[in-house]
């Protein structure tokens, strides 16, 4: 089993499913695909070792491709390539941002996967901090067995350790919102939404 995940920037895919990919990444092989380095918040190569650092904590490989950061297109040539990787490395599942989100370059990084994974069983939407009132998750993944690798993973991005939404406070309490929202008190979990599911 191969899982492709999906982010528009370093650090977007450890924060919406982290926990759950390392939990995944026992049995299944795991991808990151990050479209820019990020380059808005911080210098390129450090985002970049940093990407990498991180991922290599649940031993995914990653590949971070040069989009500008604030300005992914959604076209021909973005769809074109992500539908190459993906015949390249042929996922049964892929996470991804959710359209409804005020960052543009999550919502188009979104639009590209829907548009390129055409085929693909399972297709889940992770939430960012960015992300609209309108995600309204049916999935959810108990990862109190995988927190602490979760924050191993986001304390790699040691450049974007000033933003309150990256403190170790507000990732354990986004994690115990979700458990308390699906009556599992005492849990820590991850939220998503199906986009597609095939059994």
């Amino acid at each position: 089993m191969v899982v492709l995940a999906i982010g528009a920037h370093p650090d977007d895919i450890e924060y919406g499913c982290g926990g759950t990919l390392s939990k995944l990444s026992g049995d299944e092989k795991v991808h990151f695909l990050i479209f820019t380095h990020g380059e808005i918040s911080g210098d390129i190569w450090t985002r970049f070792f940093e990407a990498r650092d991180s991922s290599r904590i649940i031993g995914a490989n990653t590949t971070v491709w040069n989009y500008e950061d604030g300005d992914i297109p959604v076209d021909g040539e973005s769809v074109g390539c992500l539908r190459r990787l993906i015949q390249n490395i042929k996922p049964d599942t892929i996470f991804t941002h959710h359209p409804e989100d005020l960052h543009q370059d999550h919502r188009n990084v979104a639009a590209i996967t829907f548009s390129a994974s055409k085929g693909i069983d399972n297709i889940l939407c992770y939430p960012c901090p960015s992300t609209w009132d309108r995600f309204h998750p049916n999935y959810f993944v108990d990862i109190t067995g995988q927190f602490e690798t979760k924050m191993k993973m986001l304390k790699c991005h040691e450049s974007q350790a000033d933003k309150s939404y990256l403190s170790p406070d507000a990732i354990r309490n986004n994690a115990e919102y979700w458990a308390y929202h699906c009556l599992r008190n005492g849990r820590l979990y991850e939220a998503f939404e199906i986009r597609q599911v095939i059994t």
